[in-house]
């Protein structure tokens, strides 16, 4: 179908342009003639059907609907497969940022600070102080222990589960 709508609509393209012009260029080695003022006419009426049946089929091609725009990512839970087991990204507002903390307590010093969208390699889970996501004020008490050397509240990773991802943590 693509194709079709593809010649349908170079065909109709250069019937446009002879309707237009008159004739008398040069199209992929091709030269158009010039022509009168009812071949003109006759032209561009042929080559603008053409370019309409070309959007026709190109439209039909896609089931008569436009393609969906990616939905805006409103929960971490949204997405089952957003991560394989023991990764995720880090899932905080745009120009915002998650901290990960040398224990699983916001009152513990800050290690590291991790950007929206950031990969997050999770080593082991435990329980901690529970955390409130900002953007989908899911609340949860779970902690990813990571290769940043510190603890990241699961709720501002998105993991595909509010499941542990990982074996608990030791020690």
């Amino acid at each position: 179908m693509e194709a079709l709508a593809v010649a349908l609509g170079s065909v109709g393209a250069v019937l446009l342009l002879a309707g237009l012009v008159g004739g008398g260029f040069e199209f992929s080695g091709w030269v158009m003639p010039k022509v009168g003022k009812f071949a003109r006419l006759l032209s561009f009426g042929v080559g603008g059907t053409l370019v309409l049946a070309a959007l026709g089929v190109a439209f039909a091609s896609t089931g008569g609907e436009r393609p969906a725009p990616a939905a805006p990512h409103t929960s971490q839970y949204a997405q089952v497969d957003a991560a394989p087991a023991g990764s995720g990204r880090v899932f905080v507002s745009p120009g915002y940022t998650a901290n990960v903390f040398r224990m699983p307590t916001t009152d513990s010093p800050v290690v590291k600070v991790l950007p929206d969208g950031a990969g997050v390699t999770i080593l082991c889970t435990t329980e901690g102080e529970s955390v409130t996501s900002p953007v989908t004020g899911n609340t949860s008490s779970l902690w990813d222990g990571t290769t940043d050397g510190g603890f990241l509240p699961d709720v501002l990773v998105d993991t595909g589960t509010d499941q542990p991802t990982a074996p608990n943590c030791t020690g």
